[in-house]
């Protein structure tokens, strides 16, 4: 069995691996038809803990400065900082 922090780590990188997935499928689709305005996704993705109101607004935090930087972007905060960082979609 993996140390927390390692197992922590690894399930965010699934994480982090999975929304990078889902917003390049949804970048190669392209629902629109055309003339339409095209669907993008953002994403944040934070560590769990050390509580729920913190993980949700850590997400959050990270999500809006994903949507502030445009389309289809992935931004990842952690625990130790409400800074979210980049990760190219």
């Amino acid at each position: 069995s993996l140390p927390k922090h390692l197992h922590t780590l690894a399930q965010q990188d699934q994480a982090e691996a999975l929304c990078q997935a889902m917003i390049a499928t949804l970048a190669r689709l392209g629902f629109a038809p055309p003339g339409a305005i095209p669907i993008t996704a953002s994403a944040g993705v934070t560590p769990i803990g050390p509580s729920l109101d913190e993980t949700i607004k850590r997400a959050e935090l990270a999500l809006f400065a994903a949507r502030a930087k445009g389309r289809n972007r992935l931004e990842c905060a952690s625990q130790t900082t409400e800074r979210p960082f980049s990760r190219a979609a």
